[in-house]
């Protein structure tokens, strides 16, 4: 719920309004109208504000729904602080795992309540950071030009290029839809891995035999760095140049 959130917050900031329009809700005209006089001020969430999301936010339930959507209104985040402009959420679960997906279905003037007014001042304006932590075994220097090219091409869509490849299950494999359905059902954009992510990745020997190893790559989201979404793969390292990738999932840590 928080990633949902804060993701349409970054997106608008970033002016994704394709992004955020095409989760459902408004369209893009009418979110350029609704922002309309305060799009140049936008910020994504403070770091400081993210732990403490989940416990300002007020959800009420939609009559009527199965699975039960929500709705909740929050503002949104200029260099000032906590904006008068406020958006109007519905949370909607979707996929498998239950991931919720916000979809901006309204703006409200609002006046926001003191408890977002501490967030204010210090991480304003940088990107929001998610849960994740640095990994106790960063992967070897080996495998990261492969794994870099890997969520490059996720992050560029290229499920079906991928599993031709052998990157991902065949494209009618379960496994190949599930990690589409994991990326595309987050509710913010993936993006490529910025210079240094190895810090926060993670490997162990996988259980299929010598060479072969299991990793956790948090990723990189528009609004997210990291955010909470990870790649999980095995790495078969044949020596010399020859490392190979092989995607076993993208899930929420």
């Amino acid at each position: 719920m928080v990633s949902a959130v804060g993701g349409v917050v970054g997106a608008l900031s970033a002016g994704e309004l394709s992004l955020v329009a095409g989760r459902g809700g408004l369209s893009v005209d009418q979110l350029r109208e609704g922002l309309v006089g305060c799009e140049d001020r936008l910020r994504p969430y403070p770091d400081a504000l993210w732990s403490w999301l989940d416990e300002l936010l007020a959800l009420v339930p939609v009559e009527g729904t199965r699975p039960v959507e929500h709705e909740t209104v929050v503002p949104l985040w200029t260099d000032e602080g906590a904006a008068q402009l406020g958006l109007r959420l519905r949370l909607v679960p979707v996929g498998r795992r239950g991931y919720l997906d916000a979809r901006v279905v309204g703006f409200e003037e609002i006046d926001p309540a003191p408890e977002w007014s501490g967030f204010a001042e210090g991480s304003v304006g940088e990107p929001a950071t998610s849960l994740a932590v640095p990994g106790d075994t960063p992967v070897p220097e080996r495998w990261r030009p492969a794994l870099r090219e890997v969520v490059s091409r996720l992050a560029r869509g290229d499920f079906d290029g991928l599993a031709r490849d052998g990157v991902l299950a065949p494209v009618r494999h379960p496994s190949h839809e599930m990690v589409r359905e994991g990326l595309q059902g987050y509710p913010d954009r993936l993006v490529e891995l910025p210079a240094d992510p190895w810090p926060w990745s993670d490997f162990t020997p996988a259980d299929h035999g010598p060479g072969r190893y299991a990793v956790v790559l948090p990723l990189w989201t528009a609004g997210q760095s990291p955010s909470d979404l990870s790649l999980e793969a095995d790495i078969d390292d044949r020596g010399a140049d020859d490392v190979r990738v092989q995607v076993i999932g993208a899930h929420v840590l």
